[in-house]
């Protein structure tokens, strides 16, 4: 059963993609989440289906 909440990390892919980030280095994590920003602000859409692919894999 996934999860889901209103919470930053209460979700199952925020969740993989914060724990995608355990073992990397320092640059490597800001490099991954710099990406992660980027398409976000980036996007034309910005509803919810949207944020959860944007952080995705």
């Amino acid at each position: 059963m996934g999860t889901w909440g209103t919470g930053p990390f209460d979700s199952d892919p925020a969740a993989d993609f914060v724990d995608g980030l355990e073992g990397l280095t320092h640059q490597q994590v800001i490099d991954v989440v710099g990406r992660a920003f980027r398409r976000v602000t980036e996007s034309r859409a910005h509803d919810w289906p949207m944020a959860g692919l944007t952080i995705g894999p």
